[in-house]
């Protein structure tokens, strides 16, 4: 799956990609932006955590995970993700949801114990499009 910001240039890709318009640069979805400090030592644990169960739970609550990606900025290594929302209501009550999952939990508490606080700091964003903003698109290969 590649993320695809339509800025007027034509593909060459000749295969054919099934396209779902995510966003036409209108406030009316809502874009967060998650970034959370790991640490190098216990990465894969908290990417295996997230991969096999953070975000399946989150689906279940109708979180749209629009792509992850890792990043460095110094020392620190960075998880960060991008989801999209029909709207902050909808977010704020799927966040509470996510958070008294009692599954959720247990696998929290059980990884936190095996290798200690796989998160660090958390920055929480929303984004809002300007007006000149580009179409953001999901391309599914």
């Amino acid at each position: 799956m590649t993320l695809v910001v339509n800025n007027g240039l034509q593909h060459r890709n000749r295969k054919k990609i099934a396209r779902r318009d995510i966003s036409h640069g209108s406030t009316d979805m809502t874009h967060q932006l998650r970034i959370y400090e790991i640490f190098n030592h216990i990465k894969e644990a908290f990417h295996d955590r997230f991969r096999d169960h953070a975000s399946r739970i989150m689906r279940s609550y109708g979180f749209n995970i629009l792509g992850t990606w890792e990043t460095s900025l110094g020392d620190r290594t960075e998880f960060v993700y991008l989801l999209v929302w029909p709207d902050e209501k909808t977010m704020g009550h799927a966040w509470d949801q996510f958070k008294a999952n009692k599954e959720w939990k247990k696998i929290k508490k059980d990884t936190n114990s095996q290798h200690g606080d796989l998160v660090g700091e958390i920055e929480d964003r929303m984004l809002t499009p300007t007006s000149y903003s580009p179409a953001i698109r999901r391309m599914e290969a």
